[in-house]
C-alpha cells in the first residue's frame, strides 16, 4: 500500500509561488518566444509535475487555481480552464502515485498524454464545434505544435519539483508512531 507523505507549508508556499511566477511569465508576451506561430504553457506542465509530486490534494488545488487564472484571460467557455485542468491535476495524481514512477521518463510520458489530451480538448470545444472551415489544418497548424512546445518544459520542471520535494521542508511530527 502507498505511504502517504506529509508535507508542511513551506514546501506548498514555494510550490505556489513557483506555480505564479511560471504563469506571469507565460502571460508576458516577450518572456517566452514563439514558435511556429505558437506559444507554450509552461505553468500547465508544472501544475502536472506539482500534482505528480505532491498527491491528490495539491493536483486538485493547483490545476483549479491555475485553471480559473486561465479562464481569466481566455475565450474558451466560463470554467472550462478550471475544470479541466482542475481533473486533469487529480488525474495526473492519482496516476503518478499509484501507477508511474518518480522518475524523468515516466514524468514525460506522463505530461505527454495529459498535454495532448488537454490540446485536443482545446481543439475540440473552440475550433471543432464552432463548424469553421480548415478546422483540421487549425489542429495540424497550431494545436499540434503547441501542445509539442508546451510538452517540452517537463525537462525543465521536472527536476525543479523533484528537488523541491526532496528537500527538507517536510513537516515535522512528534509522533512515535508516525
Amino acid at each position: 500500500m502507498h505511504q502517504k507523505r506529509r508535507r508542511g507549508y513551506v514546501y506548498y508556499s514555494a510550490l505556489g509561488i513557483a506555480l505564479a511566477l511560471v504563469y506571469f511569465i507565460q502571460c508576458a508576451t516577450p518572456l517566452l518566444p514563439t514558435v511556429f506561430g505558437v506559444k507554450p504553457m509552461p505553468a500547465f506542465i508544472l501544475m502536472l509535475c506539482i500534482a505528480a509530486f505532491g498527491g491528490e490534494t495539491a493536483g486538485i488545488i493547483s490545476g483549479l487555481a491555475l485553471g480559473i487564472a486561465t479562464d481569466v484571460g481566455s475565450t474558451s467557455p466560463d470554467g472550462f480552464n478550471a475544470l479541466v485542468m482542475m481533473l486533469m491535476g487529480l488525474a495526473c495524481s492519482l496516476l503518478a502515485t499509484y501507477l508511474f514512477s518518480e522518475r524523468l521518463p515516466a514524468a514525460a510520458v506522463l505530461c505527454g498524454i495529459f498535454t495532448a489530451l488537454y490540446y485536443l480538448l482545446n481543439w475540440v470545444v473552440l475550433v471543432a464545434v464552432s463548424g469553421y472551415d480548415g478546422v483540421w489544418l487549425y489542429l495540424a497548424r497550431y494545436s499540434l505544435p503547441q501542445a509539442i512546445y508546451t510538452w517540452l518544459f517537463v525537462f525543465l520542471f521536472w527536476p525543479f519539483v523533484s528537488f523541491i520535494t526532496k528537500a527538507n521542508f517536510k513537516k515535522r511530527s512528534n509522533s512515535l508512531l508516525e
